[in-house]
């Protein structure tokens, strides 16, 4: 597939954001043929087709976690650790639409950060709905990863993330 398609199929992602009114913006990403981000509640979600693929997208976000969310974590004995990452490692297997992550730095001693990214979305199966599917599917992900985190620290209600997921 050429530069062309790859542009076209670029200005549809971005006129199917506008039409749901999605806030996104264009990336400098010299590994991609483009790079979009659309945000969902604040937080950033790549729509991404690389130049080494060239009929499809992944969509992807690293979410990084902050010191009241470390702190958390830290506050764990080794074997909640142990249990926190089992869990979150079957749950991000066990999503359908859900392809890469990595836990960042040192799993399950240290954590700042998780990659989590789609499936690839092949172009003759790029459509409107599948597009928003998959990223509603990141980010239910992100939610997920973050409300486990709270829940088996025994926090209480601490998520600056809201408690409820609507889509």
């Amino acid at each position: 597939m050429n530069k062309r398609s790859a542009d076209a199929v670029k200005k549809m992602i971005i006129d199917w954001l506008n039409a749901e009114r999605f806030k996104s913006k264009e990336v400098p990403d010299q590994n991609a043929h483009f790079n979009i981000v659309a945000f969902i509640s604040d937080l950033g979600f790549n729509i991404i087709q690389a130049r080494d693929k060239e009929d499809s997208v992944f969509i992807g976000t690293n979410l990084n976690f902050t010191p009241q969310q470390i702190s958390l974590f830290e506050g764990m004995n080794k074997a909640k650790k142990q249990s926190y990452f089992w869990a979150l490692r079957m749950r991000l297997l066990n999503s359908p639409n859900l392809g890469t992550f990595e836990i960042k730095p040192k799993a399950p001693k240290e954590i700042d950060s998780i990659f989590i990214s789609s499936k690839p979305i092949f172009y003759d199966g790029l459509t409107k709905d599948r597009l928003f599917c998959v990223l509603f599917d990141v980010h239910k992900a992100v939610m997920m990863t973050i409300w486990l985190l709270e829940e088996m620290s025994g926090a209480t209600s601490t998520s600056s993330m809201p408690s409820t997921y609507v889509t």
